[in-house]
This record gives structure tokens, C-alpha cells and sequence, in this order.
């Protein structure tokens, strides 16, 4: 896999990329996947103008390191991280304070997703990604 692509799998975290204008390189569908959904998929890819191939659930477990895809996954451009002097220097140069979220062992999504959602109403969100705070991710006018 390309070091440039982030897996991102799920119905919805694919369906929310499409609808946010990400940068998605491709769309991959398990051939085994109910038609009625794969259709829906489909149709809603096509009118994104997006690449879809449609690979073998044992292509998908491989693609999402057998985590539960639902069928559906897609290859997005890899997210840009900075380290925590970048973001100093950033809050300096704009005379703003820094909001800065450090989060350690979440391991549920839906936890990560409350506290990011929580944080929404910072105009920049810099999120600590990694137990020695070494890599941060900027969350510019996030929108859910």
C-alpha cells in the first residue's frame, strides 16, 4: 500500500468521505457484498465521478487489516501531520492560543468521535495522535 493512502472502511466513513469532498483515489466493493446495498454504493460513487472496483471480502480483510468493512472501503490521500512546535509557532503567528486535544488509548471510534465533535467549536483543533505526542494531526473547520 502506498505510504500517500489511509484505508478508511465502513458504509458510512465512506459514504461521509464521498459526501466531504475527500481526496479518495478509489473505492473498493466485496463482490459479496447485498446487492440492494452494492447498488446504492454504486450509484452514489458514480455520481462522485470516483474510481470503484469490486474485490473479494478476503481482499477487503487484507485492505482493512480484518477489521469489520461492511463491504466497503476506499484508499484516501494519507492525512498531513505536524509535529507540536509547528503547531506553536502557527498559534504564535496568528496571535491565538493554541486548542490542543491529547488523546491516549482510544479505542473506541465512537469515543473519538464525541470528543472531536465536542471540540468542534475551535476554529483550528490540533489532535495529539500518538502516546509521546509526537504526531498531530490539524483539524481545520472540521465538519460533521
Amino acid at each position: 500500500m502506498n505510504d500517500n493512502l489511509e484505508i478508511i472502511f465502513g458504509i458510512h466513513a465512506v459514504n461521509e468521505a464521498i459526501k466531504n469532498n475527500a481526496t479518495i483515489n478509489k473505492i473498493y466493493i466485496s463482490d459479496s457484498l447485498n446487492k440492494d446495498k452494492a447498488r446504492e454504493i454504486e450509484n452514489t460513487v458514480k455520481k462522485a465521478k470516483l474510481v470503484i472496483q469490486k474485490v473479494s471480502t478476503l481482499k477487503l480483510k487484507e485492505l482493512t487489516n480484518n477489521q469489520v468493512h461492511q463491504g466497503v472501503a476506499a484508499s484516501i490521500a494519507a492525512y498531513e501531520y505536524v509535529d507540536v512546535d509547528d503547531i506553536l509557532q502557527l498559534a504564535k503567528s496568528k496571535n491565538e492560543d493554541p486548542f490542543i486535544v491529547i488523546l491516549d488509548e482510544i479505542e473506541d471510534p465512537h469515543n473519538l468521535g464525541s470528543i472531536l465533535r465536542t471540540a468542534d467549536a475551535a476554529i483550528q483543533l490540533y489532535c495529539c495522535l500518538d502516546s509521546d505526542c509526537t504526531l498531530f494531526l490539524i483539524l481545520s473547520y472540521y465538519v460533521w
